[in-house]
């Protein structure tokens, strides 16, 4: 941290230097120790940083490269309108700024230090209050299931201003529900956060989310029938960003077809956390729907201004929603929904029997969906039943730990009975946090990691490991959420990730290509490459190479990060690799090639499994393709034609990520907090089906 006294002892360094002369001291003593060497960078997500007229909390997001252990930054802002710096938070610093009553924009510099690091600044700028309002009108046609649309009348229509929604579900998880300043403190969160994924920031998408003057028929998509969401706008400073108005509110409930009464016959047996239910409709009707939930998901509902019946039928509209978004249909939906008829076992859909948590109060509900869209067409039913407790278990589970390379381990479980337990693996850094004992624990796991119930003799392997790193793999039975054996554990460590027998690399020199010249060379066999979606493209001819021809199979991917303020760590590009690898059983040719922008930097990265299973160090490589440079197209086809004569060529093409811009960003989405109300897996069967994978807790 630099102080007065730093300085002070700068300028005392020459009388100091001639009284020790002879004495050399590279790293000399200042008041605080001495003066660490700085090897640290601080990154600021952003510049320029806004806060609006009213002032209030903001916060800033930063990173620390080569951080040191025990040290921690220090904020401080030339102007006291700024101050109450927290920096308790990891990777993000808050201040609290105070309201703007100068009547003009206002911009003061803040300083972030640390101690092994060169202070970074960062410009924090202010609005001031403009007393301009909106006419919000809600234009909505009666059929809007999905949206809803309204007119937007600013009363300044000069000043640009932002159009924004968020449901009540959102709002809810604000801890003052919502205020302005969490409204707009929350959208620049969002902005800056779209903005990482495009290399902008906060700023430049709000830029391309402005507007000016009146806008009509502005339509919200996507959105839950029967659900209520906030429409609001406010004006914003161009140049700083900084919100310049109170916000303007406008209340809508996206339409829901409208329920009638339909009556059910609810039966529930319990068997400790296990519950037979089934549900009959009191009248024939075409499809309905039934399901358990818990008592108090109804009533944290209930206490945001909700009916019963009506967050049950919310409930709903969010499930089919979210079906949509993943491209089922209408069809598709009821299909999988509907509990009319029987499964392909030949049970009745009916009844169900469901997994739930020990002791607690739950709700069998019902209603009818329509066959036009799925939707809650009756008025929800429901009924209360309690699930109990489950009963000791003297199931013996032992675990055994097979091959283990250094991505992957081969777990085994073995069990004295088919009682339900779970199980899993961690690091053992990750288990210590866990608690001081096996109960500890277990009442760790249950409360916070989602599992799968298995049964029996269960083998895995276990995937995207670390290397050289200590694991423990454990088992406990559990049912319910509650522990009904003791803990079984084992440890086992990876090996180092030069294991694998077989190293990749890349032909030294690559050259790159003109698509629409290869095209021009040889149009009957590579015509293709002409098309104008190649414009902007490079053709580059891959061959990778191996230190020995026994290997079990490799992957390759390319990544294009230009534009991108963050990209993957090696890890991850080794995890992404092994899921190739053990997912899809490949094998990549041996010679390929691949469409790539120009000018643009990209990563190729590789990894090969030698005969014995065991992962190769990861092969990365940056590539830059410079249009100046380009070959040839004659070399290429004639490097190809040598390729398929030697039969390792298939023609593939690798993916390569693409550009985009903020600006492409639906304009218009509600900010919404996804959510189940079930916190169980419903599952056909007395007990679970068998598994071939367990997955990993994290």
């Amino acid at each position: 941290m630099r102080t007065l006294k730093n300085f002070l002892m700068l300028g005392l360094l020459p009388i100091l230097a001639l009284a020790f002369v002879g004495c050399e001291n590279n790293n000399p003593d200042g008041p605080n120790g001495p003066t660490p060497v700085k090897d640290s960078v601080i990154k600021l997500n952003e510049e320029t940083v806004s806060a609006s007229y009213g002032g209030g909390s903001v916060m800033v997001s930063y990173s620390i490269e080569n951080p040191h252990s025990g040290e921690k930054i220090s904020v401080k802002a030339e102007d006291n309108w700024v101050g109450d710096f927290d920096t308790s938070f990891t990777g993000a610093f808050s201040m609290v700024v105070k309201p703007n009553d100068t009547g003009a924009v206002r911009q003061t510099l803040v300083t972030v230090s640390y101690r092994y690091a060169e202070d970074v600044t960062f410009v924090l700028k202010q609005g001031t209050k403009l007393n301009a309002g909106f006419v919000i009108e809600n234009v909505s046609a009666v059929d809007e299931y999905y949206s809803f649309t309204v007119n937007v009348l600013p009363t300044d229509k000069k000043t640009p201003f932002i159009m924004m929604s968020s449901d009540v579900f959102y709002l809810s998880s604000f801890p003052n529900g919502g205020t302005d300043e969490e409204l707009y403190n929350d959208d620049m969160g969002y902005f800056g956060w779209l903005g990482s994924y495009y290399g902008e920031s906060a700023l430049d998408v709000l830029h391309a989310r402005v507007r000016v003057g009146d806008q009509n028929n502005v339509t919200l998509g996507e959105g839950t029938p029967g659900l209520k969401y906030v429409f609001y706008a406010y004006y914003v400073d161009y140049e700083t960003g900084a919100r310049l108005s109170d916000i303007e509110r406008l209340e809508i409930t996206i339409m829901h077809p409208e329920m009638h009464e339909l009556d059910f016959t609810f039966t529930h047996e319990v068997d400790g956390p296990s519950a037979h239910t089934s549900a009959v409709p009191a009248q024939e009707v075409e499809n309905y729907y039934f399901d358990v939930i818990s008592v108090d998901e109804v009533n944290w509902a209930i206490d945001l201004g909700f009916t019963a019946e009506d967050y049950l039928k919310v409930w709903w509209a969010q499930t089919v929603v979210d079906r949509l978004e993943d491209n089922y249909t209408v069809d598709q939906i009821i299909g999988e929904s509907t509990c009319v008829g029987v499964d392909e076992d030949g049970n009745p859909r009916s009844e169900y029997f469901y997994e739930l948590a020990a002791g607690v109060d739950y709700y069998i509900f019902g209603f009818e969906i329509d066959s036009t869209n799925a939707l809650c067409i009756s008025k929800p039913k429901y009924e209360k039943f309690t699930s109990g407790y489950p009963e000791p278990s003297d199931n013996k589970i032992s675990i055994t730990v097979g091959e283990v390379s250094a991505y992957t381990a081969s777990l085994s479980f073995t069990t004295t009975n088919n009682d339900h337990y779970v199980a899993g693996w961690e690091t053992a850094e990750e288990w210590v946090s866990y608690g001081s004992n096996d109960a500890e624990r277990m009442e760790y796991m249950m409360s916070n990691i989602a599992f799968e119930y298995l049964h029996g003799n269960t083998s895995t392997m276990a995937k995207g490991l670390v290397p050289d790193t200590e694991y423990v793999a454990y088992a406990f039975g559990m049912r319910g959420g509650v522990a009904t054996t003791g803990l079984t554990t084992d440890r086992f460590t990876t090996s180092s990730p030069n294991a694998g027998k077989v190293s990749i690399s890349m032909n030294e020199e690559v050259t790159y290509y003109r698509p629409d010249e290869i095209a021009e060379y040889d149009n009957v066999k590579w015509g293709h490459l002409a098309s104008t979606d190649n414009q902007d493209k490079a053709v580059v001819a891959v061959e990778w190479i191996f230190s020995s021809p026994y290997y079990r199979c490799y992957s390759s991917n390319c990544y294009n990060w230009e534009g991108y303020n963050w990209e993957y760590d090696d890890e991850q590009y080794i995890n992404g690799l092994i899921w190739n690898i053990e997912n899809n059983k490949i094998t990549d040719t041996t010679f390929t090639y691949t469409l790539i922008n120009w000018e643009n930097r990209h990563v190729w990265t590789a990894i090969v499994v030698d005969e014995d299973g065991n992962y190769s160090s990861l092969y990365k490589r940056e590539m830059y393709a410079e249009q100046s440079k380009a070959g040839d197209p004659a070399e290429f086809c004639e490097w190809w034609e040598a390729c398929e004569e030697n039969q390792n060529s298939g023609g593939l093409q690798s993916l390569v990520i693409e550009k985009s811009s903020a600006s492409e960003t639906p304009l218009f989405r509600a900010k919404s907090q996804r959510f189940r109300a079930s916190q169980y897996e419903a599952s056909n069967n007395n007990v679970p089906e068998d598994v071939e994978t367990i997955y990993a807790s994290r």
